[in-house]
Order: C-alpha cells, then sequence, then structure tokens
C-alpha cells in the first residue's frame, strides 16, 4: 500500500494530475459563474432598470385572461388594454401572474401599468388615470339554493380565488366557509358539480361565462345558465386605468390619461364588450 501512494510511482503521478485538472475545471467554472451573475447584477436583469417600455401587468383572472399552452394571452382585459395603448400612442408588453403576487409587484413598482377596482386601499401605491367601466362583486349561488344576499350563505361555502381582494368582505366572517382555489375555472366547474354552494366572481368574467359558447365548451358544463342562481351583487366599483406611482414611466400619464377620456374611446371599448357579451354597467 506504502508504494501506491509513492510520489515517484507513475499511478501516483497519475492520480495527482487527475486531481490538479479537476480543481482547475471547478476553479474555472466558479470564475465563469461569478463573472456571469455579475453581470446579470449590474444589468439590473432581476430589476426594472434596463427596460425600454413600460410593462402592463394582468391577474390571471380567467376568462377576462386567458394563458393558452403555448403562452399565448388574449381575452377581453388584454384588448381592452390594447385598444387604450394604441389611442395613446404606446407599444408595451402585456405579462399575466398570478392574482396573489400583482398587487404586491405593482406596489413595488415592478410592473406599470393595469387595470384595477378603485380603492382607497390601492391609493397610497398607484395613480388613478380615468374609469373605464363600472364592474360588480358577485356571489353565484348553485342552482337550487334559495340565496339572494350574503346572509342567505350563512353556514354555506363560499369558492374564492387566492388572493382576491373579493374574498376580503367575508374571508374573517365565521359564519361562511371559505373554499380557496388558484384557478376561477376550478370554481365554476365545483358549483355547477355543487361540490361549493357559490363562489365570487367580477360581474364582467360571470358575463362571459355565460354568453359566450367558446368558454362553456371550454369549461365542458351543459346548460351552464341552469347551474347557477341570480347573482348576488355585494359592491360596484369603477374599472380603471392605473400606473403605479413607482413606475419610472410616470411622463405618460398625460398621454394614458387623455385617451381614456378621448370620446372615440369609449366606442371602441364598448366594440370589445359586445365581442365578449359583456354587459355595461352604471355604478350607483
Amino acid at each position: 500500500m506504502g508504494d501506491y501512494f509513492n510520489r515517484s510511482s507513475p499511478l501516483a503521478l497519475v492520480v495527482i494530475i487527475r486531481f490538479l485538472l479537476i480543481g482547475l475545471i471547478l476553479s474555472i467554472v466558479n470564475q465563469i459563474l461569478v463573472v456571469f451573475i455579475s453581470l446579470f447584477v449590474s444589468s439590473n436583469v432581476f430589476g426594472r432598470d434596463d427596460s425600454v417600455t413600460p410593462i402592463i401587468g394582468f391577474m390571471n383572472h380567467y376568462p377576462l385572461v386567458n394563458v393558452s399552452a403555448g403562452g399565448k394571452i388574449s381575452g377581453a382585459a388584454p384588448d381592452y388594454m390594447n385598444v387604450v395603448l394604441k389611442e395613446a400612442n404606446i407599444e408595451a408588453p402585456i405579462i399575466v401572474y398570478p392574482i396573489s403576487r400583482l398587487v404586491d409587484m405593482f406596489i413595488e413598482g415592478e410592473l406599470d401599468i393595469t387595470f384595477l377596482y378603485k380603492s382607497a386601499v390601492m391609493e397610497p401605491y398607484v395613480e388613478f388615470l380615468g374609469s373605464l367601466d363600472c364592474i360588480a362583486e358577485y356571489i353565484v349561488p348553485r342552482s337550487g339554493l334559495q340565496a339572494t344576499s350574503l346572509e342567505g350563505l350563512i353556514g354555506k361555502t363560499i369558492g374564492v380565488t387566492r388572493g382576491g381582494y373579493f374574498s376580503r368582505k367575508y374571508e374573517n366572517d365565521e359564519r361562511f366557509t371559505l373554499v380557496p382555489t388558484s384557478d376561477v375555472r376550478g370554481l365554476i366547474k365545483m358549483a355547477a358539480s355543487g361540490r361549493i354552494d357559490s363562489f365570487a366572481i367580477v360581474s364582467s368574467a360571470y358575463d362571459i361565462v355565460l354568453n359566450d359558447p367558446m368558454v362553456s365548451d371550454e369549461l365542458d358544463i351543459e346548460s351552464i345558465e341552469d347551474k347557477f342562481g341570480a347573482p348576488i351583487i355585494l359592491e360596484k366599483f369603477e374599472f380603471h386605468l392605473v400606473m403605479s406611482k413607482k413606475s419610472r414611466w410616470k411622463e405618460l400619464q398625460p398621454a394614458l390619461s387623455s385617451a381614456i377620456r378621448s370620446s372615440e374611446l369609449a366606442g371602441k371599448l364598448s366594440e370589445v364588450s359586445k365581442r365578449y357579451h359583456i354587459s355595461e354597467m352604471e355604478c350607483d
């Protein structure tokens, strides 16, 4: 055994050379990684300083926003936004995030522009640039459940999207059992099959669910309008175009505000609403 480790033996020299080569390779790889990470940090790839356009952020809220398996984004909300951007002569990419992340990203200025209901909660963090329409918060009961108000759901289950605003009015009320999911499709299917008693959804999304044949086919629910009772309106909100107060693109605010107030824009937005079977609603 002593001869095996003798530095003068050829086998020992081969072993030593191999160890030295391995050490050299690891050292080179480590240096490459350091340079690579430094380049990312210095160019702010993980931040927003290198962006050449503002970024539009939407919550993943089916069926207002749809993301295909190939990553293509479509739906009423992107179409509304594209109409506004065209009117303001602005080009910007649209990115979709889970509901739970979207608000935090706007608060931190990681995203620039979106649509939000007007709420005092968000006033410290976003600039409200103008109202597009009015939307309502619905609770939709399953068929056969005699509920015409929130009180009619005491002791019942309410399906909600995880992280969504619309659960906060009743999420701490022990009289209701909340069933959180990350996907609106799941809420609709669970209510249609009777696994939950009701679900929360915004009025425009529910209009599409009931009236767009492509959506009912995708959900694979026969006679979908017979599966649910009349929606309970909990609250109405103004639906606004907003910009993060931490956005680096504040110089675009006048153009966006002007676009929202354009007399021609209302007609173009109405065309989008009709295409998606969304009913216009007046705020009280």
